[in-house]
């Protein structure tokens, strides 16, 4: 559902504006969470991920690993021209010609990859008050 959606990619882009990691993350979470449920994916917010983040961003590299491990030609369609921006086919370019193939999605696997807490505790696995 395209409410959904946009609810998830701005609840990140919020995140980081006032720069709380685990709210960021909680974000990362939640957009796979709705991909692995719905097998379905926001390529169509690749554009608002891309002009509201920064080079090397999570949400930047979640995008990236979405469209080198699916591989769906259609996403590339001249219709869906104006959901890319430079930076991302540059990313995209990159990451295509890095890539292996493998068994299972990071983003499958261990969302910490996308996180940006390092070595602290992930947000999942602490107490809060």
């Amino acid at each position: 559902m395209e409410v959904e959606w946009e609810r998830l990619t701005s609840a990140y882009i919020f995140g980081d504006k006032i720069q709380d990691g685990d709210y960021k993350d909680a974000a990362i979470d939640a957009l796979i969470q709705k991909v692995l449920n719905e097998k379905s994916y926001p390529i169509h917010k690749t554009r608002k991920i891309y002009e509201n983040t920064v080079g090397g961003d999570s949400a930047r590299r979640l995008w990236i690993d979405w469209f080198v491990y699916i591989n769906d030609a259609e996403w590339m369609d001249e219709a869906k021209r104006n959901y890319y921006t430079e930076d991302f086919l540059f990313d995209l370019s990159q990451a295509l010609m890095k890539s292996i193939r493998v068994k299972v999605a990071p983003y499958e696997d261990n969302t910490c990859v996308y996180h940006i807490h390092g070595q602290k505790p992930c947000y999942k696995n602490r107490r809060f008050p």
